[in-house]
């Protein structure tokens, strides 16, 4: 009977130490999909704060633009007004 209860304790201990391997395997896999998810996340700020930027310097544009329009019509300066209404839809457009 002590040989039975030697093998059940060593049964035990191999089944242990199975799932203690298999965890150490699956925890890899698992510290990668974080270090990825984290680098995505950080990807997606710097995205998002260079759209801003964009859409910051978007209106900037426009804003000059009709400045330079409303100069060109005070001038009866037929082309440059032409080329500053489009460049101001232009950035207008950008906006959204």
């Amino acid at each position: 009977m002590v040989v039975d209860g030697q093998q059940a304790i060593r049964a035990s201990f191999s089944r242990a130490e199975e799932a203690l391997r298999s965890l150490r395997e699956s925890a890899a896999p698992a510290r990668a999909i974080e270090e990825t998810a984290q680098r995505l996340l950080a990807v997606e700020a710097d995205q998002a704060a260079s759209v801003e930027e964009l859409r910051a310097t978007c209106e900037t544009l426009a804003a000059h633009a009709e400045e330079g329009l409303t100069a060109a019509r005070q001038a009866n300066d037929r082309d440059s007004e032409q080329h500053l209404m489009e460049l101001a839809a232009a950035a207008k457009r950008q906006m959204g």
